[in-house]
Formats: structure tokens, C-alpha cells, sequence
């Protein structure tokens, strides 16, 4: 399999390159390492309006324009703000990889941010945050990043408020463009079937060298893994709902070395993915208190790390359902013979990841935002069976021990009223 290659210019822009010759897809994320952790306290928010900006005119290109010539060339694509970078990505086939780069470069680079254009899209944020408003899930999960946090973006939305979106501007919009969007706090990811000569001729054309552009002022923040927390359960009542939903979260360290990771993992695993897992056959399978149980892993590393137990119920279960939820993430009893079988799983699944496109470009950019080194990822898989080969089962006991302790774990209920 090829292996990635990196390139740096001298003026400081990251170029990561995966060719897939397996596929007739490329796909293209350029991307800068900034995003809504770096939203000023009154204007949450700014980072993902920016991105919704880019999309509504260019230098060249009117927001119509800019639309047509995506739909007409890219298979798919689209933006995310995250906590730690603001992309921008498209898929499509080889015959119109020059053509997708093109427009997606400019967006990045050459938007212009109409003032025309500000009102509409100020109300379609304010419409995708009532639309959030609505999920109770979305709730449940931004309450317990509210009591585990003090201080950490993790407890913020991407999204801001309405508030403070009127106080975005376009000037505002303007100077972080200026600041955050320089060469040399940009990436740029293509994975797929590409030319590498094409390739580097489009990035020199559409992002011309400039030796004078300056790199932002890195930010840094706790992950508060060691603070206690604010509050033991938040609750919020919803009128016209059938069920509860109920997360039981703890923090954990958002710079675990790999093995610590891996380990982290595996608890996750052991305890509540899966049918067979000791959350879903003990909520549902033996007492059919609840429809969806699982645990899963939240995190933006190295900003912020969780662990989350997630069960959907009725309401007359709530106390049992979190009694037991308790009950299995601190003491349910946990096999050898299931630690080795999750270590099967685990080389099952990353020996089939990454393998398609996106996969390629999401994890790449994860590396890029930890600050490792992407080249890492050319022995991926067998870098992982090694680690995971080297993890006892008192190691998976030890750190269950650690962080699954009632002084760590909290509750965030979303409820009927």
C-alpha cells in the first residue's frame, strides 16, 4: 500500500498526500488549525459563521456561483467547524479533481464575506441552533460537558447564541481570515486517485507562495481531567416527549500516550459496546428498562477527553436505569477470557481502518490537530497490534479503577416534563 507523504513550504504550508490507487475517488480537505475554542467569550460562534460565510461569494465567484460549480463537480461535499480546526472537504472522481480543488481553494482563501449575504445567513445559524435546541441527545451531551468543565471549550457550542451572533460583523469576519487563515497554520489532505505533479501545480497556483504570512498565537487550555466537578446530575424537562435520556460521563486525560489510549478503549468496549457488553444485556437484554444502550468515547484531543454511558428509557425507569448504569461502570465484574476477545476485536477493526477516502482524510487531520507525526500512520495498523499485544488485563483494571469512581462520574438527564 502507498505510504502518505508530507511537504512542508517554506512558507510553512502542510501538504499531506495518500495515493489510493484502488479507487476512483479523490478526496481534498484543506483545513486551518483553528476553530471554535478560539471563539472570543462575546462572540461564540465566529469560527463556524466564518465558515458558513466562505460558502456565500469569492473574490471571483458570487455565493450562486460558488453552489452550481460545487454541485457540478464534487460527489460530495462540505464544512465542519470543530473545536481545534475549521475544515473544508469534497469527494469526487479523478476527471474532476482539478476543477473541485480549484473551487475549494478559493473558498478558503478568496472569500469575501458580502454583507448582503450576512442577515440570510445569520438567521439560517439561528435556525440550526433551534434545530439543536430540539435534540434531546445534543442537550443531554452539551449539559455534561457543562458540569464536567470549569474552563475547557469542551463546555461551549460551536454554534454561539443568538446574541452573539449579532455582535458578528463582517469586519470581524475579515480580520480572522487575516489571522487564522495563513499558510502557515493551513493543511491541505488529498487521499485517493490523484496526480502528484497536478496536484502540487494546483496548490502553487491557487495558494501562491508568501514568505511573509505569519502563524496565529497557539492557544492552549486545560483538559481538567483532575478537577473535580461542578455538579453530580443536571437535569433539563422537555415538554411533548415520551422518553428520558440518560449519559453517565467521566473526564479523562485528553494526552494519553497510545497504549493509555488503547486501554481506554477497551473499557469502553468491555463494558458497553456491542450486544453481548454488560450495559446493553443488563438494561436491556435481562430487564427491558431501555431501547439503546452503549458507551462511547467524546473527545477533541488534545483539548478535551470523556467517557459517556448512554441509555434512551421511559421516565418511570430512570432510577433504576441509572443505579444500574452506576453499578456496571464501576464494579460489573469483567473476564479475562472478554479482555482477549475485545483485543480480537479491536486488530479486527483497525486492520480495516483507515481504508476508504474519508477515512484517510479524517484521521490524518486528527494527527495533524494532536501535533504528532502523521508519517506515524505509514505503520499504522501494525504499530496498533503491537501496543495492543503489550496490554494486560490488570492494566484494564487499573485505570477502570482510576476514572470510573463516583467522585468522577456524572449524570445529564433530558426528560419528559
Amino acid at each position: 500500500m502507498a505510504k502518505i507523504e508530507m511537504l512542508t513550504r517554506g512558507d510553512g504550508l502542510r501538504i499531506f498526500m495518500k495515493d489510493c490507487p484502488f479507487t476512483n475517488k479523490v478526496m481534498v480537505t484543506i483545513g486551518t488549525l483553528a476553530g471554535s475554542a478560539s471563539d472570543p467569550p462575546d462572540k461564540l460562534g465566529l469560527f463556524h459563521f466564518f465558515e458558513h460565510m466562505a460558502f456565500q461569494g469569492t473574490v471571483t465567484k458570487s455565493a450562486e456561483q460558488v453552489a452550481e460549480l460545487l454541485s457540478r463537480y464534487c460527489i460530495s461535499y462540505n464544512a465542519s467547524t470543530g473545536k481545534l480546526s475549521t475544515q473544508y472537504y469534497g469527494t469526487t472522481n479523478k476527471r474532476n479533481f482539478a476543477k473541485m480543488f480549484e473551487i475549494l481553494a478559493d473558498i478558503y482563501a478568496n472569500s469575501t464575506f458580502p454583507e448582503k449575504e450576512f442577515c440570510k445567513e445569520r438567521e439560517v445559524i439561528k435556525n440550526e441552533i433551534a434545530m439543536y435546541k430540539d435534540k434531546d441527545g445534543h442537550l443531554a451531551f452539551g449539559n455534561l460537558a457543562r458540569i464536567l468543565y470549569r474552563e475547557n471549550p469542551a463546555r461551549q457550542s460551536a454554534l454561539g447564541t443568538s446574541e452573539s451572533l449579532d455582535s458578528i460583523n463582517r469586519e470581524t469576519l475579515i480580520r480572522l481570515h487575516k489571522e487564522f487563515y495563513s499558510w502557515k497554520n493551513t493543511f491541505i489532505i488529498v487521499s485517493g486517485r490523484f496526480e502528484k505533479d497536478e496536484l502540487l501545480k494546483l496548490i502553487n497556483s491557487n495558494f501562491p507562495v508568501d514568505f511573509e504570512n505569519v502563524a496565529p498565537e497557539k492557544k492552549s487550555w486545560s483538559d481538567e481531567s483532575d478537577d473535580p466537578l461542578i455538579k453530580k446530575i443536571a437535569v433539563i424537562e422537555k415538554p411533548q416527549r415520551e422518553k428520558a435520556i440518560i449519559l453517565l460521563g467521566c473526564k479523562t486525560p485528553a494526552n494519553f500516550p497510545d497504549k493509555e489510549q488503547l486501554i481506554l478503549n477497551l473499557i469502553a468496549n468491555l463494558l458497553g459496546q456491542g450486544g453481548s457488553s454488560p450495559l446493553y444485556s443488563e438494561l436491556r437484554q435481562k430487564r427491558g428498562l431501555v431501547y439503546s444502550a452503549s458507551t462511547v468515547i467524546y473527545d477533541e484531543r488534545p483539548l478535551y477527553q470523556m467517557m459517556v454511558f448512554c441509555a434512551e428509557t421511559l421516565p418511570k425507569n430512570i432510577s433504576e436505569v441509572k443505579k444500574l448504569m452506576i453499578k456496571i461502570a464501576k464494579s460489573h465484574p469483567l473476564e479475562e477470557a472478554k479482555f482477549l476477545e475485545a483485543k480480537e476485536r479491536m486488530k479486527d477493526h483497525y486492520e480495516c481502518y483507515p481504508e476508504g477516502v474519508g477515512e484517510w482524510n479524517q484521521i490524518i487531520a486528527g494527527i495533524i490537530e494532536l501535533g504528532e507525526d502523521v508519517l506515524l500512520l505509514n505503520n499504522f495498523t501494525e504499530t496498533i497490534w503491537e501496543i495492543l499485544d503489550s496490554i494486560t488485563f490488570a492494566d484494564v483494571l487499573a485505570m477502570r479503577k482510576k476514572y470510573l469512581t463516583s467522585k468522577r462520574l456524572a449524570f445529564s438527564i433530558v426528560k419528559p416534563v
